[in-house]
């Protein structure tokens, strides 16, 4: 007989909150002692951990979709805001404070 299994609701939480933290699933095992390889087989093994995970990284890609698109319509405002359109559809940038402020978005 094996020994028994560290798997609760406790470590459970705190991996799917690593992951929504933006910590890859590797990472937010180790940070509560679980090796990858254990919480993979928890994947198999436990349907509501394997649901929960995936629905953790679901929304860290429903975040980062919406914040690309908010990076998206500021860069578009900026580039409309400190430019002047050229034959062609080229865009030639006349302010020289426009790459300070596209550091400031990223």
């Amino acid at each position: 007989m094996g020994r028994k299994s560290k798997y609760n609701l406790q470590i459970r939480q705190k991996i799917i909150e690593g992951i929504r933290e933006g910590m890859r699933y590797n990472q937010a095992c180790a940070a509560v002692g679980i090796c990858r390889m254990t919480a993979c087989r928890w994947l198999l093994k436990y349907a509501d951990f394997k649901k929960a995970v995936d629905g953790a990284f679901a929304a860290i890609e429903k975040r980062q979709k919406k914040e690309t698109r908010e990076s998206i319509k500021r860069l578009k405002k900026l580039i409309k805001e400190y430019s002047r359109p050229l034959d062609g559809g080229v865009v030639m940038i006349t302010d020289k404070n426009y790459i300070q402020k596209l550091k400031v978005i990223y």
